[in-house]
C-alpha cells in the first residue's frame, strides 16, 4: 500500500494554485521522500515545485505539458537531495471522475520509463479534482507498472485529513447507528477504515485500546514488551486476571486476547516487544496514527522523531498524581500532546528529560547501582496510580483524536485536563529553531534509525545500518552519530 503525505501548508499552497487556473487545468512537480514499513510505503512530500513563466509548453482547457526545461530543473533539484518526484495536475471540471484519464496513464507511464531509472527513486503522477485526488506510483525497480496511491493525507493545523475519495461503509450500520449520528457517514467511514498502533498495554493503553476496538477502527497494533509481574498491575490491565499474574504474561498479549474476543476488530496485531526494535518500528509506519502511552522517556523520544521523520500524527498521553507523604492529593492532571509536523517536538515542548533517558538506557545493574548510590532517582519506583484517571486520561485522548480527523482540527496541539482541581489548560507547542528536530524533520528514510538490539532472527535488520541521532541514545552511542545533511534552503523551480 502507498499512502502520499503533504504538511498542510504545502497542501494549502498546491491546492490555492489549482483551484485559481479553474476552469483551466494547471499543475504542479513535487518532491519525496520514501518511508518503508512493513507492508506500507510512506511517500513524504518535502518540497513544492509550481510552474515557472516557461513552465508549460502546452496549457489550456484540456491540454497540460510541461517544457523541457522546467522539467530538466525538476529533474536536478530531485538528484541534487536523493528524493522523487512527483506532478499533479489538475481536472477541475466538477462532472469529471477522480482519476487519471487514459491519455494521463498512457503518459505517465511514457514519462516513468525515462524519469524513474534517472532519478532512481520513485515517480508520481497525480490528478486533483473538486471530489479529490488519486493517482500511481512507480517504483525504479519497474518504471512501467503502476501502483495505485491508496491514501492521499494532508497533516498539520491541527488535524489529519484524507484529500482522496473514499465511501461510506454499508455493513454494520446497525452497530454503527449512534457513532454514525454523532460523527456523520463519511467521518464514521474514515475511523472505521484507520490503522491506529497503542504502544504501551498498560493502565491507559488498556482502555485506549478497548475504546478504539469498540468504535470499529479496521486494525489495532499493540506493542508492549512489559509483563504483568504485579498484583497491581491488574488492577490496571483491562482484560487481566490472576492466572495471568501466576504465568506473568505480557501485557499486550493480555490486552490483545482481550479485544479479540470483543469482535469488533478486523485485525488485531499483538508486538510484545520494544517499539525500539525494527518490526515494531515498521508496524508504526503502517499507521495512520499512533498513541503513545508509554511512561518511559526513552520510548517516547523514540516516537517523538518518528512522528517528525515520517509525518507520522501522534497522540503522547501523560498522566501523574500529585500525593503527599500524609497522603494528601495535590492533582490528578493528565495532558494530550498531538505531535504534528507543524508543531515543536516534545524535546521543544520540554516535555522529555535527557538525564532520564541516559539513567533508563543503561544497563540494568549499572542502573541499580547508581540508584542506589543516589545519582538516579525515580526510575525504578512504581508511580502513584488509580484506573479512574487512566479512563479520564484515555476518554479525553480519543475525543482530541476524533477532532483532529476533522478539518477544524484540534484547539491546541498541548491540553492538561485536571479533573481533581477542575481545570483545562493549553500547554506549550511551538517549535524552537534550536531544537535537534530539525534534523529529522519530513527527512523519512534519508536519516537512518539505529533499533535496539534483538536476538530474534526472524526480525529484520535495518536497511541503513548507520548509527542515527536519536537523542534517545545519544548516551549509548556517543560518537558514533551519523547525520544526514538536511536540504540547504529552498531550490527555485526554474533555475
Amino acid at each position: 500500500m502507498y499512502r502520499l503525505l503533504f504538511e498542510k501548508q504545502i497542501w494549502d499552497q498546491l491546492d490555492a494554485h489549482l483551484r485559481a487556473a479553474s476552469p483551466y487545468e494547471d499543475g504542479a512537480f513535487f518532491l519525496v521522500r520514501p518511508g518503508r514499513g512493513i507492508s506500507h510505503s510512506r511517500l513524504i512530500v518535502h518540497e513544492l515545485l509550481l510552474p515557472p513563466d516557461t513552465g508549460w509548453d502546452a496549457s489550456g482547457l484540456h491540454n497540460l505539458r510541461p517544457s523541457g526545461q522546467w522539467l530538466s530543473a525538476v529533474i536536478g533539484a530531485a538528484i541534487e537531495c536523493g528524493s522523487g518526484v512527483g506532478f499533479i495536475h489538475s481536472h477541475p471540471d466538477p462532472s469529471h471522475p477522480p482519476s487519471l484519464s487514459g491519455v494521463d496513464r498512457q503518459t505517465s507511464i511514457d514519462w516513468s520509463r525515462t524519469l524513474t531509472p534517472t532519478i532512481d527513486r520513485p515517480f508520481l503522477s497525480l490528478v486533483w479534482t473538486p471530489k479529490g485526488s488519486t493517482g500511481w506510483v512507480f517504483e525504479p525497480s519497474d518504471a512501467e507498472t503502476a501502483h495505485s496511491v491508496e491514501r492521499i493525507e494532508v497533516v498539520g493545523g491541527g488535524s489529519s485529513i484524507w484529500v482522496h475519495p473514499f465511501e461510506s461503509l454499508e455493513r454494520d450500520a446497525e452497530l454503527d447507528d449512534r457513532q454514525t449520528r454523532a460523527l456523520g457517514t463519511l467521518s464514521n467511514a474514515r475511523l472505521r477504515q484507520m490503522s491506529i498502533a497503542v504502544v504501551g498495554s498498560g493502565g491507559t493503553g488498556s482502555p485506549v485500546a478497548e475504546q478504539l476496538a469498540r468504535m470499529g477502527i479496521q486494525k489495532l497494533t499493540l506493542v508492549d514488551p512489559d509483563v504483568i509481574d504485579t498484583a497491581s498491575n491488574l488492577r490496571r490491565v483491562i482484560g487481566s486476571h490472576f492466572g495471568d499474574l501466576e504465568r506473568k504474561a505480557p501485557k499486550a498479549e493480555v490486552l490483545g486476547r482481550h479485544i479479540k474476543e470483543l469482535d469488533m476488530v478486523d485485525d488485531v496485531e499483538v508486538l510484545p516487544m520494544d517499539v525500539r526494535t525494527h518490526l515494531a518500528t515498521q508496524a508504526l509506519l503502517d499507521s495512520d496514527l499512533v498513541i503513545a502511552t508509554t511512561d518511559t522517556h526513552s520510548a517516547r523520544s523514540y516516537i517523538n522523531q518518528l512522528s517528525y521523520q515520517y509525518l507520522l500524527p501522534v497522540i503522547d498521553i501523560g498522566v501523574k498524581i500529585g500525593t503527599s507523604k500524609t497522603g494528601v492529593v495535590s492533582g490528578m492532571p493528565a495532558e494530550v500532546r498531538v505531535l504534528l509536523p507543524d508543531t515543536g517536538c516534545l524535546w521543544c515542548r520540554g516535555v522529555l528529560d535527557a538525564d532520564r533517558i541516559r539513567a533508563e538506557n543503561l544497563p540494568e545493574e549499572e542502573r541499580r547501582a547508581q540508584s542506589y548510590e543516589g545519582y538516579i532517582q525515580g526510575v525504578d519506583e512504581p508511580q502513584p496510580s488509580v484506573i479512574s484517571l487512566n479512563f479520564f486520561a484515555s476518554s479525553f485522548t480519543l475525543i482530541t483524536m476524533l477532532r483532529m480527523l476533522t478539518s477544524e482540527g484540534v484547539a491546541s496541539p498541548s491540553q492538561i485536563a485536571d479533573g481533581w482541581e477542575s481545570y483545562f489548560s493549553p500547554g506549550t507547542s511551538a517549535i524552537v529553531p534550536s531544537c535537534i528536530c530539525k534534523l529529522w524533520r519530513a527527512m523519512a528514510d534519508n536519516v537512518t534509525i539505529s533499533y535496539l538490539p534483538t536476538e530474534s532472527s526472524i526480525v529484520p535488520q535495518p536497511i541503513n545500518v548507520a548509527p542515527v541521532s536519536f537523542r534517545s541514545v545519544w548516551s549509548r552511542y556517543h560518537g558514533r552519530v551519523k547525520i544526514w545533511p538536511r536540504d540547504k534552503g529552498k531550490r527555485s523551480a526554474s533555475k
